[in-house]
């Protein structure tokens, strides 16, 4: 019996789905480091993200930052997020892992943060480095801005 032509359309559908499915390391791999914001004053805070795209299931190596500013590990598991689309017969597929850092500025300075290392699917990645610039609070702004506190009432 003579294959039609809807049926030769559904293999090749079946196959660029098995590929997309089974080779996401065919596809773009990076990592990359990204922060709120490249400025800081002394004692702020921002959140930093380094985002692995298609490595596999990520591990990043040791995140050493310079002295004068402190870098936490939110969780050592990262958040996944995956993006696949057909158009015209041509395939994409992205999947993220992206783990969240905070960065605390503790000293007036010019600082280079990262590379950090990435390994997933048997390759290693390195992130770029990224320049952060860390300016003395105005005392402007420490004496006259608002205030917070913290009080606990016990009735």
């Amino acid at each position: 019996m003579p294959i039609g032509n809807w049926q030769l359309a559904i293999g090749n559908f079946l196959w660029m789905g098995a590929v997309l499915c089974l080779c996401p390391a065919a596809f773009a791999q990076s990592a990359e480091l990204h922060l709120e914001s490249t400025t800081l004053e002394v004692g702020e805070a921002v959140d930093v993200q380094v985002i692995c795209s298609n490595t596999g299931d990520p591990v990043i190596g040791e995140l050493e930052a310079p002295e004068g500013l402190d870098l936490k590990l939110f969780s050592t598991m990262p958040s996944v997020s995956s993006f696949m689309s057909i158009v015209n017969g041509r395939g994409s597929q992205v999947t993220k892992y992206t783990y969240t850092l905070r960065l605390t500025a503790r000293k007036e300075g010019t600082y280079r943060l990262g590379p950090f290392q990435v390994t997933g699917t048997g390759q290693t990645f390195l992130t770029a480095p990224v320049d952060i610039t860390v300016h003395k609070t105005p005392l402007s702004r420490s004496t006259n801005g608002d205030k917070f506190i913290f009080a606990e009432l016990t009735v």
